[in-house]
């Protein structure tokens, strides 16, 4: 009789840990419902940067057009389609309750004035995490402003480090940068379309640039050296794949999960120009402590 209940226990014991454990991960996957206190599991949390409601400021700043009449931009072309990326970029963000701030056509000197702005404000200590976009012609290490004058990543980038703003210490701080690094395409085959390329006139060398602290994300439309693709009707593959994945996966995948899906995406989908099919590799500069998630339901409860 003693063995029977001793099984008998067991059994339950088994049939109870089975439950749990299936219901544990119903739970983990059932992204439409809120999980109980007690289902939670606090390890998988710690893997994360916390999340908060608004999660942060998404700055936009997009150089479409340059100045004519100086011998600096005289051959800088019109950014076509790049008003679709901003408009993209700003629907996703806003949806996942970030602060959309958009600049278009600055000067270098407006956009460290800008920048300089933004690092100071105090709200930035409420908030969970710091997006900015780049869109502009560039070179190696750089963006160019509208006056033609270039503006190094490293520098810009430098304005958010912690030392800097402490406002940010500790919490994710992810650039995406749709803009040329060279001049290099690596071709498939010909075809003809309407792409065109983010790439400088003049490119400047300098060695691959590095963020100067930690907590940094720097996601590039493409490795050091190569050109940078734009459709004039459609926008930029880069920033509207990114944004299509984030779109997608944003509840069940961290962000660099996410950006490696976008590599992936676009390293299997060469891009049509004019005299061929050609490559698209983007590149990660990855200087972060945890994961990234863009789940606005991930923000803490207050």
């Amino acid at each position: 009789a003693h063995t029977a209940t001793a099984h008998t226990a067991t059994a339950h014991t088994a049939t109870a840990h089975f439950n749990h454990s299936r219901r544990r991960v119903v739970t983990d996957h059932a992204y439409d419902e809120e999980p109980s206190d007690d289902e939670a599991d606090p390890h998988e949390e710690e893997d994360f940067y916390p999340v908060t409601n608004p999660q942060g400021f998404c700055l936009i700043i997009n150089i479409s057009e340059y100045d004519r009449g100086s011998d600096i931009t005289f051959n800088f072309e019109e950014r076509q389609g790049s008003d679709r990326d901003v408009d993209r970029v700003k629907r996703v963000f806003e949806s996942l309750r970030f602060i959309v701030r958009i600049k278009n056509d600055l000067t270098v000197e407006q956009v460290d004035n800008f920048l300089n702005e933004i690092k100071i404000l105090p709200d930035l200590a409420k908030h969970g995490s710091f997006v900015c976009f780049l869109m502009a012609h560039g070179s190696h290490d750089c963006i160019y402003g509208r006056d033609g004058f270039p503006y190094k990543v490293r520098k810009l980038t430098g304005k958010f480090k912690s030392s800097v703003c402490r406002s940010l210490e500790g919490k994710p701080k992810v650039f995406f940068i749709q803009a040329c690094r060279g001049s290099r395409r690596d071709r498939v085959d010909a075809a003809k379309s309407r792409e065109q390329t983010d790439e400088a006139p003049a490119p400047v060398f300098n060695s691959a640039i590095r963020p100067p602290e930690g907590d940094f994300l720097l996601c590039y439309a493409t490795t050091e050296g190569s050109a940078a693709f734009r459709n004039i009707d459609s926008g930029s593959r880069y920033v509207q794949t990114a944004c299509e994945f984030i779109e997608k996966y944003f509840r069940e995948l961290d962000l660099i999960t996410i950006m490696t899906k976008v590599s992936g995406h676009l390293q299997k989908n060469p891009v049509r120009i004019k005299d061929g099919l050609f490559h698209v590799v983007p590149q990660k500069v990855d200087q972060l402590s945890r994961l990234v998630s863009f789940d606005p339901e991930r923000a803490r409860k207050v």
